[in-house]
């Protein structure tokens, strides 16, 4: 009985049968009435008094935001709960959903636990409340959304980048989240299918791989390499660690992409979670999806070569199995796994998600597909020119004056930087030739053209994945990274292509960047894979034939990227995140603890030296 009926009101309405729903709820988790007496008066005494109660604080593993639902719908007043069980429902559902004074918090089991419990729980209180909405409601005439489309964006609005992970749908489909560039500065932007007007997100600047809660009232991505999330409607933005491609789940969770693995952890902050780790010659592990209940997920993994493979995970045992060549994985309500394949088609196939196997071959359904964002309500929002694994942007170099004037380098020359944002072009030290990396049908190769218009010529053959050319000293050799021997070691070949390439120099990690010091003493790199859920970015030096195994000159618990030596020899810059964003640091070289100056002050990447060595320039 509610507290208006307790007291005899002659107005009762949903609210009245919300909380009945929420009185059978609560005995249901906690084995006993949340109003307990032993008369009919000492009960309905209790209800008229609106003593507070809280089914955490019977049993701690119930979740927070599933005690804060009950305790807003057995409010005294009416009008301070819930207006109906949809309403009810939706807060159940919620892991960030929280009223008034939370009392109690998590048990003390492990974060896995507590997020299979969560999907547990949740699954159960929100069928539950769907079934009573059903049987109290009926099956009324759903609701019909207006949607109006600008084509579907009004000029100057639209899209900037529309590759994987350059948008995402919300789950209900009412609004589309993208990348945007407005006055020179990236940014994200909403665009609600009941408006004309996209609006953009507050301090998304640089912002990338933004993803929709599953409620559609927060907003993960990544920005300066940290996985960060704000709520659309305002407040502060929360820091949760470092990594890449945001994906949330049913569970309350972020999944992301770390240099070692996946992770998770909860979209309040809490302990991170590893979940995957490379194996040998792989690269990029992505959650795209995860499955109803929260006890699977579908995980796109790098394989190398442009080659991408989607998996399924184990959220529990860890265990991952393949399932097929693609990218982009989603499960539909429909019981089907859609995905691009590698050569850009967009397929679908029958698939359980209990037993995490396909049910039936691959059918075609869109050809040309680079990327796409599917929503729970069967809304499909994609974007064309090329495959998912295919070219991707065409890019064009060019020369720029002081002033800032461009002029390209080759009119008639474009290239392909693929699907991978991992790009560097070196001019040979006497300046006729550029080594750089591109995309082809056979994968990540390093390439050599003559300047200015002259022909183009490929360095490195295979399958391997090939990348970060720089010309040794001296302009006859090209220095770059290659995952032929599994992970990323440096090799060299002659840039004329007369003798094989050679293997430089063989580390455990993977080494990120390889850089020279003009004199050809000093070889600089930067390990990019930790065995912990943080980059173990750090900057190590090696003299080749002296060294036995290079050693961190730059290696502190933050992470230092971006080395760069002065001409003469005397000074080393790089981009350390100390200050909770990358700045320009300049130290003495080899006595790099003698001294630290920081050169830029509103952050700061890729700094080069001129060859006067009297001024720096950086990003």
């Amino acid at each position: 009985m509610s507290p208006e009926q307790a007291t005899g009101d002659q107005v009762v309405g949903p609210a009245s049968d919300t909380c009945a729903l929420a009185c059978v709820l609560y005995e249901m988790l906690t084995g006993e009435p949340p109003f307990p007496g032993s008369t009919a008066q000492a009960v309905l005494g209790r209800i008229i008094q609106g003593a507070p109660v809280s089914a955490t604080a019977v049993r701690k593993s119930i979740p927070s935001n599933v005690d804060a639902a009950i305790r807003k719908t057995l409010e005294r007043i009416p009008a301070n709960g819930f207006t109906g069980a949809q309403a009810f429902a939706k807060a159940l559902a919620d892991p960030n959903y929280r009223h008034g004074a939370d009392a109690g918090g998590v048990g003390s089991a492990s974060v896995r636990m507590r997020r299979v419990a969560f999907a547990g729980w949740a699954a159960a209180a929100a069928s539950m409340a769907a079934l009573v909405v059903g049987s109290t409601l009926g099956s009324p005439e759903p609701v019909r959304r207006v949607e109006r489309f600008a084509v579907p964006f009004l000029e100057g609005q639209e899209p900037v980048f529309v590759g994987p992970n350059g948008y995402d749908l919300a789950p209900d489909g009412s609004m589309l989240v993208y990348r945007h560039v407005i006055d020179g500065d990236q940014i994200l932007m909403v665009r609600r299918w009941d408006d004309l007007t996209a609006t953009p997100i507050r301090e998304t600047s640089s912002a990338l791989d933004p993803a929709v809660s599953p409620d559609g009232l927060e907003l993960a991505f990544a920005q300066d390499e940290q996985i960060r999330v704000l709520a659309l409607s305002g407040g502060p933005v929360r820091t949760l660690f470092a990594g890449s491609f945001p994906e949330w789940g049913p569970d309350g969770f972020i999944y992301a992409s770390t240099d070692s693995g996946t992770v998770c952890i909860p979209s309040t902050s809490g302990t991170v979670e590893q979940l995957t780790r490379f194996a040998e010659r792989e690269g990029l592990h992505v959650v795209y999806d995860v499955l109803p209940g929260g006890r699977g997920a579908l995980l796109m993994v790098d394989r190398g070569g442009g080659s991408w493979e989607i998996r399924t995970l184990d959220l529990q045992s860890g265990e991952m199995r393949p399932l097929v060549e693609g990218q982009g994985p989603r499960y539909t309500p429909t019981g089907h796994l859609v995905y691009a394949a590698n050569h850009g088609t967009l397929m679908g196939a029958r698939f359980d998600p209990e037993s995490m196997e396909l049910l039936g071959p691959p059918i075609a359904v869109m050809d040309q597909i680079r990327f796409s964002s599917l929503s729970s309500d069967g809304k499909l929002f994609y974007s064309t020119g090329g495959g998912a694994g295919g070219a991707g942007p065409t890019l064009q170099l060019v020369w720029v004056s002081r002033n800032g004037e461009p002029t390209p380098v080759d009119p008639s020359w474009t290239f392909s930087r693929g699907t991978d944002a991992n790009q560097r072009w070196s001019i040979s030290p006497d300046g006729p030739m550029l080594a750089l990396r591109e995309y082809t049908a056979e994968g990540y190769d390093i390439w050599v053209k003559q300047l200015r218009a002259g022909p183009r010529s490929r360095l490195t053959f295979g399958g391997a994945d090939e990348k970060m050319p720089v010309w040794a000293p001296g302009g006859r050799d090209v220095t770059f990274l290659s995952n032929r021997n599994s992970n990323h070691d440096v090799w060299r070949r002659t840039a004329d292509g007369t003798r094989d390439a050679e293997l430089v120099v063989d580390i455990e990690n993977d080494i990120a960047t390889v850089d020279w010091s003009s004199d050809g003493e000093w070889l600089f790199l930067r390990t990019s894979a930790g065995t912990t859920t943080t980059a173990q970015r750090n900057i190590l030096s090696l003299r080749p034939g002296a060294d036995a195994a290079p050693a961190a000159i730059l290696g502190s618990a933050y992470r230092e990227i971006n080395s760069a030596m002065s001409p003469d020899g005397r000074w080393i810059a790089y981009a350390s995140d100390e200050a909770g964003r990358y700045e320009i640091y300049v130290r003495p070289f080899p006595d790099v603890s003698a001294g630290r100056w920081q050169v830029s002050i509103n952050g700061g990447r890729a700094p080069r030296w001129a060859h006067s060595g009297r001024e720096l320039f950086f990003q």
